[in-house]
């Protein structure tokens, strides 16, 4: 089937999940949004989206899909920002939780079990008294472009963000956590 997020019905190179976001028709080229506002409301996207500027304000957040194992699920967001991207002190770009699902690292093979962390640039935390171990370190904790693993006990790991803009204004939060369990 088609991927909702990144279908782009009118060949403009900005995915309809974006259009849709941001208030544009996804079946006219001419409609691309060059400056965007996410004001107070959780927004999606994934791949790489393009804009002269983008403001993330009033308790706003963008983040991308859950990564799936399937042919169109290996979500990320790459943020492509030609002057100012602001993100207000009530808001986030926030991919916690976004990464491998609970018990599955890189690959998508199996990892971490138990309640033991995952890993991704550095080890992930180790329980005594609790079978099995957290799963293989991978990655560059200085240079962080893959998905972090889940850790044992229903918690994925943290999603992927790349930012590359001319001007970051950042007094909110910028997060890749895993997710913690309720």
């Amino acid at each position: 089937g088609t991927d909702r997020f990144n279908a782009d019905s009118d060949g403009d190179h900005l995915n309809d999940g974006t259009e849709v976001a941001f208030g544009s028709d996804p079946s006219e080229a001419s409609s691309v949004v060059l400056d965007g506002v996410v004001d107070g409301r959780s927004v999606e996207l994934t791949g790489t989206v393009k804009f002269r500027s983008l403001s993330i304000v009033n308790g706003a957040s963008i983040s991308h899909p859950p990564l799936k194992h399937t042919l169109f699920g290996h979500y990320s967001l790459n943020l492509e920002i030609s002057e100012n991207l602001l993100v207000d002190a009530t808001s986030r770009l926030d991919v916690s939780g976004k990464g491998y699902p609970s018990g599955r690292t890189l690959g998508y093979m199996p990892g971490s079990e138990g309640g033991h962390g995952g890993s991704y640039g550095g080890l992930g935390a180790s329980i005594s008294n609790v079978e099995g171990g957290p799963a293989e370190v991978y990655g560059d904790f200085k240079n962080p472009i893959r998905h972090g693993s889940g850790g044992g006990g229903g918690r994925p790991g943290g999603g992927v963000i790349s930012i590359n803009a001319k001007n970051l204004i950042l007094d909110g939060s910028l997060l890749a956590n895993a997710h913690e369990v309720d």
